[in-house]
């Protein structure tokens, strides 16, 4: 009998749910959900607009656990672009972000717990 190790890496995994956390920038702070989907798609909410408008997405994972994301809001064809580096344990995510007009700051995820 023999056994083959293998490690997946993080394009592999499932990253599936839920991640809520905050993006901000030197005047106010928003509250954000991501949605990973399958297929490297998202959906990004924020409190800064309407629970009902979504920007959708897509995400990169690289071999070094770093991730960009970059999502279109549709009412206005502007976007919003994330980029960071996920944490050992898998279940959080900090970084910058930028807007369509320039506007920049950091922002954190955390994996929602169900």
């Amino acid at each position: 009998m023999s056994f083959v190790m293998y490690k997946s890496s993080w394009s592999d995994q499932n990253l599936q749910g839920s991640w809520r956390g905050s993006y901000r920038t030197i005047e106010k702070i928003m509250d954000i959900e991501i949605v990973f989907i399958k297929g490297n798609k998202v959906e990004l909410y924020s409190n800064e607009y309407d629970r009902k408008l979504k920007a959708i997405g897509l995400y990169t994972i690289s071999k070094s656990n770093e991730i960009a994301i970059i999502c279109n809001w549709p009412m206005d064809s502007s976007f919003i672009s994330l980029n960071g580096k996920i944490n050992q344990k898998r279940n959080f995510v900090n970084g910058k972000w930028k807007s369509g007009d320039n506007t920049i700051g950091s922002f954190y995820l955390a994996k929602a717990i169900l």
